[in-house]
């Protein structure tokens, strides 16, 4: 079956979707995106998604219509003609197409809108959850404002591909005062010594990860907090949550185990919780 997908209103065979290479996103990364999981054909998450990504447009001054431009019809199609049942729907809009120049058009033109599917490989995802993940730390090497999720992931690329050159799942950032932010693509969470769930606040440092926030509702007694390195360390479990990532328990941090070395029964706990709310909401994993 051809795979096809989405540019500027029209349906599209995926070899022939194309845009123009004065487009900014292109030449600039002037452009932001959303990644966004479905299950059952039906789409996880779309309502803090569509909230982010009219953050995300707003605080570049990306002058484009959510709520008239039908994205939800036009993601329900796209699943529906790649006849998938579960996957990831992929959501970029950039400026638009200009004449090089850093400042914005003026006036503005019309954005560039695309959106793509690909099939979730959930098999190997639950894989990595039963097994646990190794993580390496990283230096904060991105822009100063990772609460806007912008296509300009240079910075996250080298991390990602750090990882994987030392074996691991993920890259998860240390700012320069020592406290540790968020993953390339995912956000961190811990369990304490002394039993305590806790995560970095949404502090402007890090991306209000979708899937952080669903957990957040999920699970009670949550602490909000900067945590450093040290205290990451010294867990008594850790795990990495992110639309591709679920709730994923991390078991090795830069070559030291992180408690038992295997997810257990805490993990396990939160990894069923997240299924749970899945199931609740698409009827997937019944």
């Amino acid at each position: 079956m051809t795979r096809i997908s989405y540019l500027n209103g029209e349906f599209i065979d995926h070899d022939k979707a194309f845009v123009h290479i004065e487009d900014r996103g292109f030449q600039f990364a002037d452009a932001v995106y959303e990644g966004i999981a479905f299950f059952n054909g039906k789409i996880l998450d779309l309502g803090p998604h569509m909230v982010r990504l009219k953050r995300s447009l707003s605080e570049l001054s990306i002058q484009f219509d959510v709520e008239g431009s039908n994205l939800e019809a036009a993601m329900e199609k796209l699943i529906a003609r790649n006849d998938l049942s579960e996957g990831f729907i992929y959501l970029q809009i950039s400026r638009g197409r200009a004449p090089r120049n850093y400042a914005f058009p003026n006036p503005p033109v019309k954005p560039t809108v695309v959106l793509t599917v690909s099939p979730l490989d959930m098999k190997a995802i639950q894989e990595r959850q039963k097994n646990g993940v190794k993580i390496i730390l990283v230096e904060e090497n991105r822009w100063s404002r990772p609460d806007i999720k912008s296509t300009s992931l240079l910075g996250n690329i080298l991390a990602k591909e750090a990882a994987w050159q030392a074996d691991a799942y993920e890259a998860v950032y240390v700012d320069r005062d020592g406290f540790v932010t968020e993953g390339t693509s995912s956000n961190i969470w811990m369990i304490t010594r002394d039993d305590i769930l806790l995560t970095r606040k949404t502090d402007g440092a890090i991306l209000a990860g979708v899937t952080r926030g669903s957990m957040m509702k999920a699970v009670s007694g949550v602490e909000q907090r900067r945590f450093t390195r040290e205290e990451l360390l010294a867990a008594k479990a850790a795990f990495l949550t992110g639309t591709t990532t679920f709730v994923m328990p991390v078991v090795q941090i830069d070559g030291e185990k992180i408690g038992d070395e295997k997810p257990g029964p805490l993990l396990e706990k939160l990894v069923k919780i997240y299924a749970d709310y899945i199931k609740a909401e698409t009827g997937f994993g019944g």
